[in-house]
């Protein structure tokens, strides 16, 4: 029969080895998640009033592989420009959106004018946030009035989805 302070001991061993085996299991979680990061210098746009919005999406065939592609929006008279690639954010300044040139019907890239898209442009960027799971990266955009763009980008899939 064991003692008092045999059975703590033993307790205290038991309560050791959960830790170790919750810090192990909370750090492997931490290893799985898609982390983020920003690559160029975020704008300082927020509290300030969006004028232009455009999208670039690829298509293949009929079908919209890639339904945000490419991002500008269009503040205090400059142009920015939103993608993604992987884990990584890519804010980037002075370029204008213009048409691409394609070189077949199979797969191409389509401009799309979203200036009328109601709630963005002439409305004030409230708030930028950024966000990651073990799948995807997120941006979204708050606009006074409460639109909310919200763009996904699936790192494994390499396509940008974009919610409003």
């Amino acid at each position: 029969m064991k003692i008092k302070s045999e059975l703590e001991g033993d307790l205290l061993n038991n309560c050791y080895k959960a830790i170790g085996l919750i810090k192990h299991t909370v750090s492997s979680l931490r290893e799985l998640e898609l982390s983020f990061h920003i690559n160029g210098i975020e704008p300082d746009i927020v509290g300030k009033q969006c004028q232009g919005f455009y999208l670039i999406q690829q298509q293949e065939g009929e079908d919209i592989s890639d339904p945000a592609n490419v991002a500008y929006f269009k503040f205090e008279d400059s142009w920015l420009k939103l993608h993604f690639d992987g884990e990584t954010i890519f804010w980037r300044t002075g370029e204008v959106p213009s048409e691409p040139v394609n070189s077949c019907l199979s797969t191409c890239l389509v401009l799309l004018n979203l200036n009328e898209l109601d709630g963005v442009v002439g409305r004030t960027l409230k708030k930028i946030t950024y966000d990651s799971t073990n799948e995807a990266v997120f941006a979204n955009f708050e606009f006074s009035g409460g639109k909310v763009l919200k763009f996904q980008h699936n790192g494994y899939d390499d396509y940008t989805s974009i919610n409003c």
